[in-house]
């Protein structure tokens, strides 16, 4: 593997992959003839490598610097409405956008060869994960960096994120404002920051009132896991009387369970909060009480982070956090005693 800092040559991607160099040269050519299997290997070792052939980095002189997104989870709302503001956000000052999906279950290092078809002028991480590859790619090419929607600070790495732990302690304030007992947490995937934030600042309120939680499910962010565990949460007799789920798909999920299967009134019987405020949250059909993102305010900050990035480079490692708001619809009790007015 070449030293630190040194740029991968096609050479050296060949005897990674045990092609040729002319194999090596097929596999970043649009229609070029060879097989599947070949292109694979050479798109895994380049990865390794670092690798980016200088042809697709040659654009138009005049052509507007780009910046690459690259997204994660795409059947999440929340994250589709993001990728929106970002690319509107950045077309707006002039750059060109070039936007990547490395979805749940993918190496985000695969798409490496595509990120980098342009020079990038920076490169916005939405949901998917910084990986080790891509960030030894990122510095060696000076090509700043910045994590959106993350709740935990990463050394050297600048990101914005919503402030997830106040946003669980807003929830748990309500519930116990309005006397709820019985509480309970739905949480994600337990490898995700924003989730384990929401819930430690969750258990943080409750424990502050000298209050546990009453039981905990995992739905993994998705409906079909929320819906599922919102199954087990309601099997044993004593069910909960409020869940706190860590996204607004769960909570959905957990509404048609509740009403479907349940018979539950909500918020009568039950109490539901979610986080992001997606907008089937706001549903004639939901009306779900939730946790608003700002994603307008997250992106524009993680835009201007980026732009600064690029001018001053030493300034690396800014965390910034957003608040959140709580939005109170109609799957809470209303704190004094009255109704809704349907937000």
């Amino acid at each position: 593997m070449p030293s630190a800092g040194a740029r991968a040559t096609s050479a050296v991607v060949a005897r990674r992959a045990g092609v040729s160099v002319a194999a090596v040269s097929r596999a970043f050519t649009p229609g070029a003839t060879i097989a599947p299997q070949t292109r694979q290997r050479v798109l895994a070792a380049a990865s390794d490598l670092g690798y980016v052939p200088r042809t697709l980095l040659r654009v138009a002189v005049d052509a507007p610097p780009s910046i690459g997104i690259v997204m994660g989870d795409m059947t999440n709302p929340f994250f589709a409405e993001v990728l929106g503001r970002l690319t509107l956000g950045l077309r707006a000052r002039g750059y060109g956008v070039q936007v990547q999906c490395a979805p749940r279950g993918t190496d985000v290092d695969a798409v490496i060869p595509d990120l980098f078809r342009v020079p990038l002028a920076g490169v916005l991480m939405g949901s998917a994960t910084l990986s080790p590859g891509l960030k030894r790619v990122c510095r060696e090419r000076k090509v700043p960096v910045v994590l959106l929607n993350r709740a935990v600070p990463t050394a050297g790495v600048s990101m914005v994120g919503c402030d997830n732990h106040a946003g669980g302690m807003r929830v748990a304030e309500l519930f116990l404002r309005t006397q709820r007992r019985r509480i309970a947490f739905m949480a994600g995937r337990p490898e995700i920051a924003s989730g384990i934030e929401r819930a430690r600042g969750f258990r943080d309120a409750l424990a502050a009132a000298g209050r546990t939680l009453h039981a905990t499910e995992a739905g993994s962010f998705e409906y079909g896991a929320g819906y599922e565990a919102a199954r087990r949460l309601f099997a044993p007799p004593e069910h909960p009387d409020a869940v706190f789920c860590a996204n607004d798909m769960m909570a959905i999920a957990l509404l048609d369970h509740l009403r479907h299967e349940r018979g539950l009134r909500v918020p009568e019987d039950v109490s539901v909060v979610g986080f992001d405020d997606i907008a089937m949250a706001s549903w004639p059909t939901y009306r779900l009480t939730t946790i608003r993102q700002r994603t307008d305010t997250m992106t524009e900050e993680a835009i201007d982070l980026l732009v600064r990035l690029g001018t001053a480079p030493e300034s690396a490692g800014i965390s910034r956090l957003v608040s959140g708001e709580l939005i109170q619809r109609a799957t809470t009790l209303p704190e004094d005693g009255g109704t809704h007015r349907g937000a």
